[in-house]
């Protein structure tokens, strides 16, 4: 082989070393964007049920002009909620196998706040068919016990969040 064909060749290589390597790289960044595109997902999902807690003091309960004007207001506001929650939980299933290519620690934290997701819609499904019959008697407790739902999911949504960030700003240094 004569010199030029040494330098052809040496060229084709060169040539084909970097287009593996750009290849590579390009195949990186995309599983890298995919990675924090998900994860913002996660976020984003969490961050929508702080937003939405319908929290009610007794005391307002107590003051109201008219307890039926109270229960249509109860009953149409928890109507609307209920919509809003059901929407927000509707996507668990999708939210929690995301979580599940991100490790056991992202996966129980999503877990967890499913779990208290559904529970609190039980307890306002509750409340609803009690608003519904015409039975209305509200106590101290149970306005109590709705908060601490809420408080419960609120924490259960920062958990999320932070290990879902801490994923992201893995290697951030």
């Amino acid at each position: 082989m004569e010199v030029g064909d040494w330098i052809t060749l040496a060229a084709v290589i060169v040539a084909l070393g970097i287009g593996v390597a750009s290849i590579l790289h390009t195949r990186s960044m995309q599983k890298k964007e995919r990675k924090e595109r998900l994860l913002n997902e996660i976020i984003e999902w969490a961050t929508e049920f702080p937003k939405f807690f319908f929290t009610m003091k007794f005391e307002y309960i107590q003051n109201a002009k008219s307890e039926e004007k109270l229960r249509l207001y109860l009953f149409a506001r928890f109507a609307q909620d209920l919509n809003i929650l059901n929407a927000l939980i509707g996507r668990d299933v999708y939210i929690l196998n995301i979580s599940s290519s991100f490790g056991i620690n992202l996966r129980l934290t999503v877990q967890r706040l499913i779990e208290d997701l559904l529970s609190y819609r039980e307890y306002f499904n509750k409340w609803f068919k009690i608003l519904e019959n015409n039975s209305f008697d509200p106590k101290r407790e149970d306005f109590d016990k709705a908060v601490e739902f809420e408080n419960r999911i609120n924490t259960s949504a920062l958990d999320v969040i932070q290990e879902a960030t801490k994923l992201k700003t893995e290697g951030i240094k």
